[in-house]
């Protein structure tokens, strides 16, 4: 009877154990509400096929947006990397979105699935998930105007990983021409047929005991290469996180910021330059947010960090389910909360908060009095005054 009491304490110990770690894990206690509704409304005239506009940049009175619907491409057992195409966009002036022709592209355009985007100078870099060729991939390009203002898009070169990187990276930031930070949100990389495959459960079930028991094994990467060369990449130390996801960059006061999702907080680091890239970032501070950061950029007008955001990990998950059961189409009646955050010094202010309206929230990219907001799953972009 004695054994049996103290195998029966210790079971409920263990379930209490898991319990808690399932609830706090998927933050189903968490409150949420709407935030700032009114500020925001979807923007008019998208594309058919402007699906998941997770990036944007700024190029001169532009935007640069690239959009690959990544709900699909990592989770949809029906998709995967065999059905996701991606393609880069430009938002005119006049609010007109337009496809943008790659002039001289080197690669598949079946295989082009762009996920982060930079500007240097007159260069656009692009992270391309290329599933077809085995790994993750930076493809540079010139950009130029025509006459009438049109934005052209010509490929200059690219620039491959010398480890295999595929599906793990996710943000970058420039330091120089061909040198850049790189956050990666993935323990392993991705099979060439994808992680939502049936064939990689060993995968699937590893990043959710990652996330359940807040396993850090994501880092910041320090990469430089040389034009259509191999990129070598160097872990930075003290980088480590749950999942590294977004990462700006605070030049003028050599400021680097890493939206770290599970630990819902910013690490702010110290840029050293002189140092050797694996002591690159010194540990400044955290920053506390009110939702889990999907995606930062540095807002240099108004010197403050826009980040997207997610209210609920149980939010995350419930989005999957969906996604699988509805073919990756969503009812616009399922609610999932999703936000918005500015981040200026070390005030965190939630910007925008819904449930209906616009679900996966990334980075925002802001053009007068605009900031758009781009997300990783819909066929919309975001408009929001603040």
């Amino acid at each position: 009877m004695k054994k049996i009491f103290i195998f029966a304490s210790i079971f409920l110990l263990l379930f209490s154990y898991l319990t808690f770690i399932i609830i706090d894990g998927l933050h189903i206690l968490k409150p949420v509400g709407p935030v700032g509704v009114d500020k925001c409304h979807l923007h008019p005239n998208v594309p058919d096929n402007f699906e998941g506009p997770e990036d944007l940049v700024k190029f001169q009175d532009l935007i640069i947006i690239s959009a690959t619907n990544h709900l699909k491409l990592y989770e949809v057992k029906s998709f995967g990397p065999s059905k996701v195409q991606g393609h880069l966009f430009v938002l005119y002036p006049n609010e007109t979105i337009a496809q943008i022709t790659l002039e001289n592209y080197r690669g598949n355009l079946t295989s082009f699935r762009p996920f982060s985007l930079n500007i240097f100078g007159s260069s656009l870099y692009v992270l391309n998930e290329d599933y077809d060729g085995g790994n993750d991939r930076m493809e540079v390009f010139e950009l130029s105007r025509t006459s009438n203002g049109d934005l052209r898009v010509k490929f200059a070169y690219f620039l491959t990983f010398e480890e295999n990187f595929l599906g793990m990276f996710n943000n970058f930031v420039l330091l120089d021409k061909n040198e850049f930070f790189i956050t990666t949100w993935m323990v392993w990389p991705d099979p060439p047929f994808g992680r939502s495959d049936s064939r990689n459960l060993w995968q699937n079930l590893h990043k959710y005991y990652n996330f359940f028991f807040k396993i850090q094994r994501t880092y910041v990467y320090y990469c430089i290469g040389q034009d259509n060369t191999d990129v070598v990449c160097i872990r930075i130390k003290n980088s480590e996180s749950v999942m590294n996801n977004g990462i700006a960059f605070d030049k003028p006061n050599n400021l680097v910021y890493v939206g770290k999702t599970l630990e819902r907080k910013v690490t702010v680091y110290n840029y050293r330059e002189n140092e050797k890239p694996e002591n690159a970032l010194d540990f400044y501070k955290d920053i506390e947010l009110p939702c889990l950061p999907d995606n930062l950029n540095f807002d240099q007008e108004k010197q403050r960090i826009i980040i997207g955001c997610l209210g609920r990990n149980i939010d995350y998950i419930r989005l999957i389910q969906s996604a699988n059961e509805y073919q990756g189409k969503i009812p616009e009646e399922k609610e999932f909360w999703f936000g918005v955050v500015s981040l200026e010094k070390s005030k965190a202010e939630l910007l925008w908060m819904d449930n209906k309206m616009f679900r996966g929230a990334a980075g925002g990219v802001r053009r007068g009095n605009t900031v758009y907001i781009g997300s990783f799953c819909e066929n919309k972009l975001m408009m929001c005054e603040f």
